[in-house]
């Protein structure tokens, strides 16, 4: 898409912090406009869509604004039901991937000390 703005700013709202870009406030792909809870997240959300695309007419995408894209994500789809998310992340927490099996005896008897549910046991 193509910058449409000379100038990105984060300014106070009445319900937390606003970007601003040309004046006007930057609003979410799913909801109304973004409202930030941080002034200094808000600087940073405003820092890279003044970065974006270069200047006015400039082509950018939103790869170009990631934090954005996280932001819009939380504030779009797991604000209003953090279930899932919440689902997910324990799904992730109880993979290996956090979790180191192997087969020194001293490591499972320190692991079953402290409590730790990663050990099965594996021979």
């Amino acid at each position: 898409m193509k910058r449409f703005w000379d100038q990105a700013a984060a300014a106070p709202a009445e319900d937390g912090f606003a970007v601003l870009l040309d004046g006007r406030p930057l609003r979410l792909p799913g909801s109304g406009p973004l409202r930030l809870p941080l002034p200094r997240l808000a600087e940073a959300v405003a820092a890279e869509w003044q970065a974006a695309g270069g200047a006015k007419g400039g082509e950018m995408s939103m790869e170009d604004v990631p934090l954005t894209r996280v932001v819009a994500t939380a504030l779009d789809r797991m604000a209003a039901d953090p279930a899932p998310s919440v689902d997910a992340i324990a799904a992730y927490g109880r993979t290996d991937l956090l979790c180191y099996h192997g087969t020194d005896a001293r490591l499972a008897a320190r692991q079953a000390q402290a409590g730790s549910r990663c050990w099965t046991g594996w021979p």
